[in-house]
């Protein structure tokens, strides 16, 4: 309940007062609190089993362990992100899970901020922008996801493309991609892009570049294998998820 109150409170105090939207320094005020809010809740009540999966992750692909076996000891459910995602989360993996788990909350609404904060809007609107998605990452932040970064790798990706950097551009689009896929959706980008020849350029260097890049913390035939377990997992998910009695597919079939 705190953290409900906590950001009816500000979403209030924004409302009510013109000076909030020319200044984006009061949405991270608000994101940083929710962050520090969102660890205690969930650290100190041990509920934070995302968080485990994605430092159990790094370890195993040291260790050259199956990413998509169950491991009731370490956290219930499973993983389903790739290997690549151990760079991702190393910085935090190797921290004690107490400071860890509360960099990697702060970790995703610092890149949201970013991202949100260098849209080509004037400041009251990317306020606004930042301020109806405050909900939405709350409850990415509140079960530990990476829901948040992977929506800044999208929205910079269109950025960047915008710009005419479609080189750095396609690095966020490969990089979400082959993390949990999600990235691919930013490949439409290509319809907007200026310089079509460097898009395509770019995607296939850095797909090289991941699909290579895990194979430093363990070796080629390990990370080969990896991504085919990869590929299963992520089917089997989604005959889980695609059903009309399933709670994760709330669409109309």
């Amino acid at each position: 309940m705190v953290d409900s109150y906590f950001l009816s409170f500000f979403v209030f105090m924004a409302l009510s007062d013109k000076k909030f939207f020319q200044h984006p320094k009061y949405i991270w005020l608000i994101w940083l609190g929710l962050s520090f809010i969102n660890w205690w809740k969930e650290y100190f009540r041990d509920r934070y089993n995302n968080y485990k999966i994605f430092r159990q992750l790094f370890f195993h692909v040291i260790d050259k362990q199956n990413l998509y076996a169950g491991y009731p000891q370490e956290y219930f459910d499973s993983n389903h992100y790739g290997p690549v995602f151990a760079f991702v989360i190393a910085p935090f993996a190797i921290l004690p899970d107490m400071w860890g788990s509360l960099l990697w909350s702060i970790f995703n609404a610092i890149v949201l901020y970013i991202a949100l904060n260098r849209l080509p809007f004037k400041t009251d609107k990317r306020i606004l922008i930042m301020l109806l998605c405050t909900i939405e990452m709350a409850n990415a932040m509140w079960s530990n996801q990476f829901n948040s970064a992977a929506a800044a790798m999208i929205v910079l990706s269109f950025i960047l493309v915008e710009e005419k950097k479609e080189f750095q551009a396609t690095f966020f689009i490969i990089l979400g991609t082959f993390i949990k896929l999600y990235g691919i959706v930013g490949l439409v980008f290509f319809l907007f892009s200026k310089r079509k020849s460097v898009f395509i350029t770019g995607c296939i260097f850095w797909s090289v570049i991941m699909f290579l890049l895990p194979m430093l913390l363990s070796s080629p035939e390990y990370i080969y294998h990896t991504y085919f377990h990869w590929y299963h997992s992520i089917v089997d998910k989604n005959l889980l998820n695609v059903s009309l009695d399933s709670s994760q597919d709330a669409s109309v079939m």
